[in-house]
């Protein structure tokens, strides 16, 4: 890749939470190539500061990426990761468009939509749950910030 194109990069380490949107600001891509990765909130961050994502199947990204906003590639696939980083360097005005997409996509995924959705699921769940351990024992008030009972 540093042969073909002027590729800048640099490891931040540990940024803190306050710094993340003006890093993200700054960047053209996110590439996360990981092995593994639970939901991979670091995904939706870049999304919604409105920079495409390249990971693998194996994060948030198949389920996140599928309406466009980025690519997913086989995990431990290095040449599909070389193949995928080439291109985004070559195309800079799809890559714009992609994070355009990112970052719409990332709005339909706020902390707000992701309690209403638990809750669904909660309260749907309840249903097959023991007499007795129905809604009204659900701990609700932690879920919108309130103390629990």
């Amino acid at each position: 890749l540093r042969k073909n194109f002027k590729v800048e990069y640099a490891y931040a380490g540990q940024v803190k939470h306050e710094d993340l949107a003006d890093l993200y600001s700054r960047q053209h891509a996110l590439v996360f190539p990981s092995l593994f990765e639970g939901f991979g909130l670091v995904i939706l961050e870049a999304m919604a500061s409105g920079i495409p994502v390249l990971t693998t199947e194996r994060t948030a990204g198949p389920d996140l990426l599928g309406g466009g906003g980025g690519y997913v590639i086989e995990a431990g696939n290095v040449e599909a990761l070389r193949q995928r980083i080439e291109l985004m360097l070559d195309g800079r005005a799809e890559l714009s468009e992609q994070g355009s997409i990112a970052r719409r996509i990332a709005e339909e995924h706020s902390w707000s939509r992701y309690r209403e959705e638990l809750l669904r699921a909660l309260v749907g769940n309840a249903a097959g749950m023991p007499e007795g351990t129905r809604e009204s024992s659900l701990p609700v008030g932690r879920l919108s910030g309130q103390p629990a009972h």
